[in-house]
Formats: structure tokens, sequence, C-alpha cells
């Protein structure tokens, strides 16, 4: 599988140190480890993080789901009802 993160491609990252609180974010420019982002928001519960991110990614980018580390990302698979 290709792991390449592109400009408008969805975020979704947990901040360390919390049990459900997400940062999202579109990537502007970058690679995993050193990306800039826009429309940069929060939100608890990982599900409604991936959501949120399938609705701000730009056409038919992917979404990225990361752990806390630049090196424990996945892609993160759309929320039930969207292809």
């Amino acid at each position: 599988m290709d792991r390449t993160i592109r400009t408008g491609d969805g975020i979704v990252c947990r901040v360390n140190g919390t049990f459900e609180h997400y940062v999202i974010g579109t990537v502007v420019a970058g690679r995993a480890g050193a990306l800039s982002l826009r429309a940069v928001s929060t939100m608890v519960g990982q599900d409604s993080a991936v959501r949120q991110a399938y609705q701000q990614r730009l056409h038919d980018s992917r979404v990225w789901l990361f752990g806390g580390a630049a090196a424990a990302y996945l892609e993160a698979a759309a929320p039930a009802g969207r292809e």
C-alpha cells in the first residue's frame, strides 16, 4: 500500500496524554513528521474526528489516522455510508 501523504489528504491525530481528544486538519504541504495543515480543529472521539476529516478533505483524498507519533499512521476507513 502506498503510504504517501499528499496535499489535500485529511489528518486525524490523537493528542498524546489524552484518552479521546483528536486534532483534525487538511495537508497543505510536507511529509509525515513535518506537515503543514489548514482548517485545523479539535474533537472528542475517534469516530467523530475521522468523519469530520472525511468531510473537510479535498476531492477524493485519503484520511490518515495518527496514533500520536509521526511514524505510527494508517489510512482511516471511511465512516459507514460513505465511499
